[in-house]
């Protein structure tokens, strides 16, 4: 991105959990771009960034990730708020000051100053683990006995709302289609798979219905072609 926050930003994404290849990859951009551009640097502050959180290093590594079975337990806040012991953050779906939408969460750096770069990514790999082992025994949890019966009402509600709703909104659409993702991920036999629930989550945000209407859709048509698409998508499955 250019002229965004800073003069460059400079981004990578990979699927899965991959910081340092993805690391790896910007910073071969990084050294290329040095060669031609004078960026703003001290040797005691780093990078002289718009924003003092990204003084230093100037990077932000994340890692979202999908917990919803710490969310139901209400585990969640708890453990996320330890993070900041290892000088991490976790944030809404779409980063900074967003709210956490379909139990997506997006682990990051606190800060680029006062740590290296492979200390910054040591730190979000041992405590990404630690979250995702933490969101695997709160799965088990919800699958274990009477919990069962209930976590299976619960998704299966949210198939038929999918299924059925003639309007929906976005953020009742993610957190039904986070049951479903739930489900899939534990290897249930339900009516969709996770690429199509993948490509919902995205297709199903404000804009991307704009661009399928081909214009700017008030609030109750947007629901409406919301719940249109996902109806119809879920049948083609």
């Amino acid at each position: 991105m250019v002229n965004e926050e800073d003069h460059l930003r400079l981004a990578v994404l990979l699927p899965g959990m991959q910081p340092r290849e993805a690391h790896a990859a910007v910073d071969r951009l990084d050294d290329g771009l040095s060669a031609w551009l004078d960026f703003a640097f001290r040797d005691d502050l780093g990078y002289l960034t718009a924003c003092p959180t990204n003084l230093g290093t100037g990077m932000r590594a994340s890692c979202l990730v999908h917990l919803p079975a710490l969310t139901m337990t209400g585990a969640a806040p708890k453990l996320l708020e330890g993070l900041s012991r290892a000088g991490l953050i976790a944030r809404g779906l779409h980063g900074e000051g967003t709210r956490v939408i379909g139990d997506f969460f997006q682990i990051s750096n606190a800060t680029g100053f006062g740590r290296t770069e492979g200390e910054i990514l040591a730190a979000l790999e041992r405590s990404v683990e630690a979250v995702v082992a933490r969101e695997s025994e709160a799965r088990a949890a919800l699958c274990a006995g009477s919990a069962k019966l209930k976590l299976e009402d619960e998704l299966h509600r949210s198939l038929g709302a999918l299924g059925s709703a003639r309007l929906l909104p976005f953020e009742e659409c993610q957190h039904h289609l986070s049951r479903v993702r739930l489900g899939l991920a534990m290897g249930w036999k339900l009516p969709s798979d996770l690429s199509v629930v993948n490509e919902l989550t995205l297709s199903t945000q404000n804009a991307h219905l704009d661009l399928l209407a081909e214009k700017e859709l008030n609030a109750m048509d947007r629901d409406a072609l919301r719940a249109s698409l996902v109806r119809r998508r879920l049948k083609a499955s």
